[in-house]
């Protein structure tokens, strides 16, 4: 496994994650927002943004699940909220070892930046509809 990559996938994700945070928190509604990540043995990072209402019961995320796999990294990402349900699935992709991983990341990055941009009116307006 290569943890370099890890903590370049974490890098490059919890920036676009935190900026969507950012705009979340200004919007000017009564949105709970976090960013944050886990890990284990098979997932060694599991990085997402997740969104309340201040009175809400409901919980909207976009999280990107890295995988460990024997010939490098599997990263996926998706919308949806707290019970499973997606509204829409992001981009995947194998990173591989080495140098060519680099460049794999920023490929990834760059599809997983337009699927935020892409899905943000339906983003807020799933979130604003939540309960």
């Amino acid at each position: 496994m290569n943890l370099d990559h890890i903590g370049s996938l974490e890098l490059v994700v919890r920036e676009l994650l935190d900026g969507w945070r950012e705009r979340l928190e200004n919007s000017g509604r009564n949105f709970i927002v976090a960013v944050g990540h886990s890990s284990n043995e098979h997932f060694p990072l599991r990085i997402f943004l997740c969104v309340t209402k201040v009175s809400g019961i409901q919980e909207f995320s976009v999280t990107v699940d890295v995988a460990a796999k024997p010939n490098g990294l599997l990263v996926s990402s998706d919308a949806g909220f707290d019970d499973g349900k997606t509204i829409v699935d992001g981009p995947s992709a194998m990173i591989g070892v080495g140098t060519e991983g680099l460049s794999q990341i920023k490929t990834w990055a760059g599809a997983f930046s337009q699927f935020l941009n892409d899905n943000e009116l339906k983003f807020i307006t799933v979130i604003a509809n939540m309960i």
